[in-house]
């Protein structure tokens, strides 16, 4: 047969990609920093979104379902990948990793607290 296939193989995004491979090669300072890019790019990109809906004329629901799914995978990633990554690199674990490790859970948070606006509107006031 062939490969046994990874994790990051099954991985639909390329860019949690490296995350995943090879443990010990990167220091988890580095790795926090990538999933940090990656919570803040989904947040940005529902920017871009909301920045857009101006000049559409109505809105498809599609759209509006695709953003919040970005943010879904944002905050999911940032609250559960990023303590994953500290606990498996506990012993390589320096100022940095701390840094982007809070970094990464309030990128998540932001996340989601925009997705809970966007389902619940009513929330925010």
């Amino acid at each position: 047969m062939g490969k046994r296939s990874t994790l990051a193989q099954l991985c639909v995004c390329s860019f949690l990609t490296p995350l995943f491979a090879g443990f010990g090669a990167d220091p988890p300072s580095a790795k926090l920093q990538r999933l940090t890019a990656f919570v803040i790019g989904a947040f940005v990109a529902v920017q871009l979104y909301f920045s857009f809906i101006p000049l559409l004329p109505r809105v498809p629901a599609a759209i509006f379902e695709a953003a919040r799914i970005v943010l879904l995978v944002g905050a999911a990633a940032g609250l559960f990948l990023a303590p994953f990554l500290m606990f498996r690199g506990r012993g390589e674990v320096d100022f940095r990793a701390w840094v982007w490790f809070a970094a990464s859970l309030l990128s998540a948070a932001l996340c989601g607290w925009t997705l809970l606006l966007m389902t619940f509107p009513w929330v925010g006031g």
